[in-house]
């Protein structure tokens, strides 16, 4: 095949890895990522360049099961392991997809709040708009407008250049930091703002979705491997902004809205409306995305209609689990705020801990050949899998014997 008709297949394909990816860096991820490099320094980097590479084997994994069994991870669940096991998964699901809406819709209060408007005309107007895309626009024009969101997060990128650290300062880091419970849910919430188990159900679906057959996997793989790169990369620049912001001089990092303070230095009166359009960029694009996943994993699990490109009489159910999970996203928003930066950061930490059962089932499905036939697990995607599932249970062990 000629490289020009590669390129064109692969851009046709491309979207359900980068946006998957892309959306990790929320308004939960920027907390995250700020306040891990702002109380840990650069050790957090290290966490994070770990955590980068268990995004992409998570999304290698989902993209590759999706185009082998032609079905999303909730339907496989429920065909493989039974009624039960899926709606134990959904419940883990929908406890971390609602938590983490809440969370970016505290995201879009806080730019609400930056340009005066109250928190419930900021939250209540992108809801609105949020919806009418999900009945009224079909998938590929969503998956373009929120492709081109993505490129809101060019100015943490700038910024993070000019805070690239010393080989000194990253071994003075690591040295400093203490295995204490903080430090432990501080890595567990940044592995959970990283691989975060919406993620695994959306990816598979959307691959599902966009009619991704076998002989495209090699370009939704080369989709997700780009989506991951350009996650940690930008994930790296946001916790190396926070340390050198906060960490190397001491300060504290307890608002999103702090954040202009560590992008001054570079854009000077600019930091505000650049910080507004990435944060605004990045909530409002895992707002519409988080939703999404919620209804086509319930959907799934139950064997009903769903897709952006059915109607809403099509697919009742499907659009209105999506209009409950932004909606309670909402209400959430509103009555904790004023405690809206706690509550991003709980949510991270939250999908960081309910990340290993899904990621079980995750791992199980990729060595079952009937499901997944040529591509089941080689023997370095498995010790790939395994290792990420090794990575999650250390990490909370640690929280435990930290605790006890």
């Amino acid at each position: 095949m000629k490289m020009r008709a590669r390129c064109i297949l692969l851009m046709a394909v491309m979207g359900p890895g980068l946006l998957t990816a892309m959306a990790d860096n929320d308004a939960g991820g920027i907390a995250m990522y700020m306040q891990a490099g702002g109380e840990y320094g650069y050790v957090m980097a290290v966490v994070v360049l770990i955590s980068i590479i268990c995004l992409a084997v998570c999304q290698e994994l989902s993209a590759r099961t999706g185009v082998a069994s032609g079905q999303g991870l909730a339907s496989l669940i429920r065909e493989r392991y039974g009624v039960g096991w899926s709606l134990f998964v959904i419940g883990i699901l929908l406890v971390a997809n609602v938590g983490t809406t809440v969370a970016e819709f505290a995201g879009i209060a806080v730019i609400g709040r930056l340009i005066g408007l109250p928190v419930w005309l900021s939250v209540g107007c992108a809801g609105i708009v949020l919806m009418g895309m999900a009945v009224w626009c079909c998938y590929r024009r969503i998956e373009r407008i929120l492709l081109f969101l993505c490129l809101s997060f060019g100015s943490y990128l700038i910024a993070g250049y000019h805070a690239v650290p010393s080989g000194e300062d990253i071994v003075g880091s690591c040295l400093q930091a203490e295995l204490t419970v903080p430090f432990w849910l501080m890595a567990i919430g940044v592995i959970g703002t990283t691989v975060t188990p919406w993620g695994q159900f959306y990816l598979q679906s959307s691959v599902v979705d966009k009619g991704i057959g076998r002989a495209e996997y090699p370009y939704v793989r080369a989709d997700v491997l780009l989506g991951s790169c350009l996650t940690g990369i930008i994930a790296l620049a946001i916790v190396c902004i926070g340390a050198d912001a906060f960490w190397r001089v001491g300060a504290s990092y307890t608002s999103l809205a702090q954040s202009i303070d560590a992008l001054r230095p570079i854009f000077d009166e600019r930091a505000e409306i650049l910080f507004g359009v990435g944060l605004f960029g990045a909530s409002f694009l895992a707002a519409f995305i988080l939703p999404l996943a919620t209804a086509y994993a319930v959907c799934e699990a139950f064997g009903l209609e769903y897709g952006l490109d059915r109607s809403l009489g099509e697919a009742p159910f499907f659009f209105g689990t999506y209009g409950f999970v932004l909606i309670s996203g909402m209400v959430g928003a509103l009555c904790m705020a004023d405690s809206l930066f706690f509550v991003i950061l709980a949510a991270q930490v939250a999908n960081g801990i309910l990340l290993l059962p899904i990621l079980c089932f995750m791992v199980m499905l990729a060595r079952d050949g009937d499901v997944m036939g040529a591509y089941q697990n080689s023997h370095a995607q498995d010790s790939a899998t395994l290792f990420v599932l090794m990575l999650l249970s250390i990490t909370q062990a640690g929280l435990l014997l930290a605790l006890f």
